[in-house]
């Protein structure tokens, strides 16, 4: 989808897929039905009920959190199995590198994202892999024990493929760097 061009996919003219089989491209807040009487039945709703198209899960958070393209001030970093930074724009400001990710915004605007796609994930792995006899709480305690900037040591997660800043949905090569003979359990917690 082009962002000057929302409505054009540019990879179908040249294809054999069949653009009919696609819906129309509509505007986040758009109305883009209705809820049929068999499925409000089944659900517990009232029949007729607008169907808005929406947006991605971080897109519409923002708008939750007062996140907007006329509120740059304003951004969000989000941890669970993935680790996302969301970022407004006023206008579309593309990475030439792709190392962050521009999306049109829910608003009408546009943001930003960075994304790795093993941040919560990768202490779950870590404890599965290193210490499953252990608690989360007891990893964080140990954790907080160890010295600021893990003595040097950085871990790449890239457990499960990665998004920013190098896209590559195949990539596995997690590692820990710096890790020396004193590398002890609370730092491999800390940079987790």
């Amino acid at each position: 989808m082009s962002l000057r061009q929302p409505e054009v996919i540019p990879f179908l003219p040249h294809s054999l897929i069949n653009p009919a089989l696609f819906p129309s491209i509509v505007d986040s807040t758009a109305i883009a039905g209705r809820l049929k009487s068999e499925i409000a039945a089944r659900v517990g709703l009232p029949a007729g009920l607008p169907v808005v198209a929406g947006g991605g899960d971080n897109a519409a958070a923002a708008i939750g959190l007062g996140i907007s393209s006329s509120n740059l001030n304003r951004g969000s970093l989000s941890i669970g199995t993935s680790g996302v930074i969301f970022a407004p724009c006023d206008r579309p400001i593309p990475d030439p590198e792709g190392r962050v990710h521009l999306f049109c915004h829910v608003d009408g605007g546009y943001h930003l994202l960075g994304v790795t796609l093993a941040a919560g994930g990768s202490l779950r792995w870590y404890r599965d892999t290193f210490a499953p006899q252990i608690s989360y709480t007891e990893l964080m305690d140990m954790a907080e024990s160890s010295l600021p900037g893990a003595r040097g040591v950085l871990f790449l997660p890239h457990l499960s493929g990665e998004r920013s800043p190098h896209l590559d949905p195949d990539t596995r090569q997690g590692c820990f760097i710096r890790a020396g003979k004193d590398f002890v359990k609370s730092t491999r917690c800390k940079i987790c």
